[in-house]
């Protein structure tokens, strides 16, 4: 199963577009310029995320690209890695709006344009 980086950026790029129908956000906050900052804040996100996974999830390998989880055959492998992307781009953007001192209005605004992943993903564990 694949994370991918892409996929989790462009769910923040998106959302952070989306608050620009707010009256308190007048331009996007997140954009493509920001990528490399984003990333490293993804992956952070990404291994607290980790001890909520049941066992049965197993993180393999990094690439440049994303993240490599093993799961058992019997898991929908895309249906999981969507809901981890999308659990990961809502952390994320989380932590990026605190640090930064965003009003929580802004900062729920901008993350509630995500959705929200399952907060239990359940899958048989390996034998």
């Amino acid at each position: 199963m694949f994370v991918s980086y892409s996929n989790i950026l462009a769910s923040i790029y998106a959302s952070s577009a989306l608050t620009t129908m707010s009256p308190l956000c007048a331009a996007p906050l997140l954009q493509p310029d920001h990528e490399a900052a984003l990333r490293r804040v993804a992956a952070d996100c990404l291994y607290t995320l980790m001890t909520r996974f049941p066992h049965s999830i197993r993180l393999e390998r990094i690439t440049d690209d994303g993240f490599i989880f093993s799961t058992p055959d019997i898991a929908g492998a895309d249906a999981t890695a969507h809901s981890i992307e999308a659990a990961t781009a809502r952390a994320t953007l989380a932590t990026i709006g605190h640090a930064a001192g965003m009003d929580q209005q802004l900062v729920d605004s901008i993350i509630n344009t995500l959705p929200q992943a399952s907060t239990a993903i359940f899958i048989t564990p390996y034998i």
